[in-house]
């Protein structure tokens, strides 16, 4: 259950990264970037293990058995 958890979470951030991708060509790369910007591959590497991190905090409040926690749980994840 784990395994297809993460690979759900994984596929939502590709659907987000295929919808922002032209946009963030066409204006972000325009934008006046700080000296202390990170650099692309680290900032992406980030964002992927955020999204990891996510699918493993819905694995773990899916197996839990109480009821109250749960609903608790999926209202401030989602």
């Amino acid at each position: 259950m784990l395994a297809a958890i993460l690979i759900l979470v994984c596929f939502v951030q590709l659907i987000g990264y295929w919808a922002s991708e032209s946009g963030i060509r066409d204006w972000y790369t325009k934008l006046n970037q700080p000296g202390y910007l990170p650099p692309e591959a680290l900032f992406s590497s980030i964002w992927t293990l955020l999204y990891l991190l996510m699918g493993l905090s819905l694995w773990l409040v899916w197996k839990e058995e109480t009821p109250h926690s749960k609903k608790w749980a999926y209202i401030f994840f989602f």
